[in-house]
């Protein structure tokens, strides 16, 4: 679906699946259905204008398994008319014919399709889509992608702010008063600055749309509106004007003045603050800074109809309309939790088995020095928040451990849980000394829930977390989680004889003889 004029390009790909090579033939962008004789001749219409084909008429010789890819490009000249009786569509169609010579089986029809639209006022450049982190999502063909009237945060975590940017474009030659407060109002989540302001012909405006949840919460394709009237100054007004606009004055300070200046808030709300103002030196104050928002231009809206007689009432509709932007974005609480090794994610019936909020700890068999043990268990994201994480191998007291000798390391040290999936971890014990090791494998793991953490100890990273009071409301957040602790304990032995060689290829390198 696009605004008339406005471009998309996809790609086809043609393929020989076949075990022997083909010449294949592509040809002319037709209408669809196409005529069943090749050769008819066939009248151009909206349908010609609207798609290019970048391999028209080409003859292309493909080996076995071996492919070749064209673009087609489809920008809307038009809005097809309206047929008596049926509802406006908006819907283009064209074809392409695809034969493969010496083969009169293989005569191939590609349908292609579009929407043309045509609006004074539209949405445009806004962020491409980010292609779903989840573990069962679907991931859109090409990568990520961008449609103008949808405006995608994808997975938020909750109380984190999450701002992108778009603009509001005019198309015609007329001024418009857009109002983002109506979608405010349906959508608290979600603020728009500027919120009003007038746009003048061919021109646009940038809005930095900012989507802050308190809960979790999903939107799916919610529809927010842009309301737009049609204006006209009264005392022919020429410029721009925005609710974010701001005038700065330097005024001469009286005894009871105030500073006042504007302040704008994470989720984009502006508001206004006074103090005192300050004296100079020797009883004389300075010119205080004052800031406020500029005013709106007088303008009258637009009205559809004739005017009415003098002295009467004008009861005319206002010329507006509301452009509609779809909304995709999914917010919850951070949580984490651990499957031991060998504990497959999902049962017999699909179901995610169950998560664990700890584990025991990890303890290694007595290791000879420079000889290496590991464990392994699985990080798991049940939020539907990619998790981003940061491990770090600490002493019993919490400091990290910089030594050289280090026994514990723990792959990967740091990485991305997407929602709903799962990392392994890989703990390996590698001691370079006679000695009982105990070490505390610590992940920072950026916005945790948000919340007040709970202390964490090794009593509970020991023998798990203590249960839910009894009573606990179960509509309630879950409970805050401390950071993840896992510990492990090794002990090292001293081999009676250890012999260290430099590496050599006198084997793999064939220098033995024979």
């Amino acid at each position: 679906r696009l605004l008339v004029g406005k471009p998309q390009p996809i790609q086809i790909t043609i393929v020989n699946d076949g075990i022997l090579p083909a010449t294949v033939r592509m040809g002319k962008v037709l209408p669809f259905p196409p005529p069943l004789d090749p050769k008819e001749a066939v009248e151009d219409g909206l349908w010609a204008k609207s798609f290019t084909f970048s391999g028209k008429g080409a003859e292309v010789f493909l080996n076995p398994k071996e492919e070749k890819t064209y673009e087609v490009v489809f920008r809307p000249s038009g809005v097809p008319p309206v047929v008596d009786g049926q509802e406006a569509s908006g819907r283009i169609a064209a074809s392409i014919e695809m034969v493969v010579q010496n083969n009169e089986f293989e005569r191939s029809i590609l349908e292609l399709a579009g929407e043309a639209y045509q609006q004074d006022v539209s949405f445009e450049n806004m962020p491409a889509r980010d292609a779903p982190q989840g573990a069962d999502a679907p991931q859109p063909q090409g990568g990520g992608t961008s449609v103008e009237d949808e405006l995608h945060f994808g997975e938020l975590v909750v109380g984190v702010p999450c701002q992108k940017t778009f603009t509001v474009t005019n198309n015609s030659s007329n001024v418009y008063r857009f109002s983002f407060e109506d979608a405010k109002a349906d959508a608290p989540s979600l603020s728009f600055a500027p919120l009003l302001g007038h746009i003048q012909p061919g021109d646009s405006k940038t809005i930095v749309a900012t989507f802050f949840a308190e809960k979790p919460i999903s939107m799916d394709g919610k529809a927010v509106f842009l309301k737009v009237d049609q204006i006209k100054y009264k005392q022919g007004f020429q410029g721009d004007w925005d609710d974010s606009m701001r005038d700065i004055e330097f005024v001469a300070d009286d005894d009871n003045t105030m500073n006042t200046y504007a302040t704008v808030d994470e989720t984009g709300n502006s508001t206004e603050l006074q103090t005192p103002a300050r004296a100079r030196p020797g009883g004389k104050k300075k010119p205080r800074k004052v800031v406020t928002t500029r005013p709106e231009p007088t303008y009258e809206a637009v009205r559809i109809g004739d005017a009415p007689a003098e002295g009467e009432e004008d009861t005319r509709e206002v010329k507006s309309d509301e452009v509609d932007c779809k909304v995709f974005a999914e917010a919850d609480y951070l949580r984490y939790g651990y499957r031991t090794a060998g504990s497959p994610e999902r049962d017999e019936a699909g179901e995610p088995t169950e998560v664990l909020e700890s584990i025991p700890p990890l303890v290694f068999a007595e290791t000879m020095m420079y000889r290496e043990r590991v464990h392994r268990f699985s990080f798991v994201n049940p939020s539907k928040a990619a998790m981003h994480f940061a491990w770090a191998v600490c002493l019993p007291d919490g400091t990290e451990d910089l030594g050289e000798d280090q026994a514990f390391t723990v792959t990967p040290e740091r990485g991305t849980v997407a929602p709903g999936a799962s990392q392994e971890m890989t703990v390996k014990f590698a001691p370079t000394e006679v000695e009982h090791y105990q070490r505390h494998i610590v992940a920072v793991i950026p916005n945790l829930d948000k919340r007040q953490a709970k202390e964490n100890t090794v009593l509970e990273a020991e023998e798990g977390a203590a249960a839910a009071p009894e009573g606990e409301d179960a509509d309630a957040p879950p409970a805050p989680q401390a950071p993840p602790l896992v510990v492990v304990r090794g002990k090292s032995a001293r081999p009676r004889c250890h012999l260290e060689l430099a590496d050599s290829d006198w084997l793999t390198g064939g220098r033995r003889p024979p």
